[in-house]
């Protein structure tokens, strides 16, 4: 008897805990839905929408925190095109590469996958403005 409760008591156990798993798409992958879309042209408009939201307000013509302007296609032109360890300035710096400045800075979250993605493309098909 003993024994039958104990075994009764662990399979109970087994069946809530697996019951409490989150394996919905959502939860496994949240930004699977989120319709991010690079296989286009990406348009200088794209990557200055995410260069405003995340990185002017310190790289600005008046606050150009470590002299790095991005106001504007021909300030991040330069840094799309100029290239350190054969890697474009602006790709090291928002994939946070080795020997490059990570962008935005610590303790700030990197970018999302997406916003780097667009900019990655943007570079890839010559940076070109609108």
């Amino acid at each position: 008897m003993k024994i039958t409760a104990i075994l009764f008591s662990t399979l109970l156990i087994m069946i809530l805990i697996s019951t409490c798993y989150y394996d919905s798409q959502e939860y496994l992958f949240p930004n699977i839905n989120n319709q991010c879309d690079t296989s286009g042209t990406i348009l200088f408009s794209s990557v200055d929408s995410v260069l405003q939201n995340n990185c002017i307000s310190c790289h600005n013509v008046s606050s150009a925190s470590g002299g790095v302007n991005l106001d504007g296609y021909a300030n991040v032109y330069a840094y799309a095109t100029t290239l350190r360890n054969n890697t474009p300035i602006l790709q090291g710096v928002i994939r946070r590469m080795s020997g490059f400045s990570p962008m935005p800075a610590p303790p700030s979250p990197a970018l999302d996958e997406c916003s780097i993605r667009k900019i990655e493309m943007w570079i890839e098909q010559g940076a070109q403005h609108n």
